[in-house]
């Protein structure tokens, strides 16, 4: 696996204490993407995300609520698999697994090697497939304009997080899917790339695959 940019002890994840000495670069969305495509292989990775809260509506006096955090995790990893190995250790039978339809699928490469995208069914836009790991107690919660939020302002209002009850685990595998929009910061090996931010939006017809 690919090595990760935090370091992970009892589940929680630590600074990367050679984070002030990394290079960083700026780029493009379609950049990022074909750093991505060059991921073989499952392999931990960790990145910065701004994406909205979907704050509940009623009685909500801040409008759209926006969150930013550090996660890591897995990508090119297979689901099923995944979920079936945790189903066998925590002695429970596969039948417990509700497989389901999803608005999204894997997307492949030239060779029918995962990456670690996946494309919605209908639109054909890509998205970050991942699988959670960790996330950092560090949440920043603002408000469209900037106006930053503490988490006892916006907590009455924030939905509750997936069970993956389908799945039957105790400890359920954290599948997620992120815009490539959402994504503020990537840090793979020696570099952290900064994402431009734009309106373009990726589709599979985007990546060299």
């Amino acid at each position: 696996m690919g090595s990760a940019t935090k370091i992970e002890l009892l589940g929680v994840i630590f600074p990367d204490r050679s984070f002030h000495k990394k290079k960083q670069m700026a780029i493009s969305k379609k950049e990022l993407s074909k750093i991505l495509l060059s991921i073989k292989g499952a392999s931990y990775i960790t990145f910065k995300a701004h994406t909205d809260a979907r704050a509940k509506k009623t009685g909500n006096p801040f409008g759209t609520i926006w969150k930013t955090y550090t996660v890591n995790g897995l990508v090119n990893f297979q689901y099923d698999e995944a979920v079936v190995r945790r189903l066998t250790k925590e002695g429970k039978e596969e039948s417990e697994f509700q497989r389901g339809e999803s608005w999204h699928e894997l997307v492949k490469d030239s060779r029918d090697r995962l990456t670690p995208f996946a494309s919605h069914k209908e639109t054909g836009e890509i998205y970050l497939r991942f699988w959670l790991l960790n996330k950092s107690p560090e949440t920043i919660y603002e408000q469209e304009d900037g106006t930053v939020l503490t988490f006892d302002e916006v907590k009455p209002f924030l939905p509750k997080p997936s069970s993956y009850k389908n799945q039957g685990l105790d400890k359920p595998v954290q599948i997620q899917t992120y815009k490539m929009a959402s994504i503020v910061t990537f840090n793979v090996n020696d570099m952290v790339y900064t994402i431009i931010k734009d309106d373009t939006t990726l589709t599979i017809k985007d990546l060299e695959l």
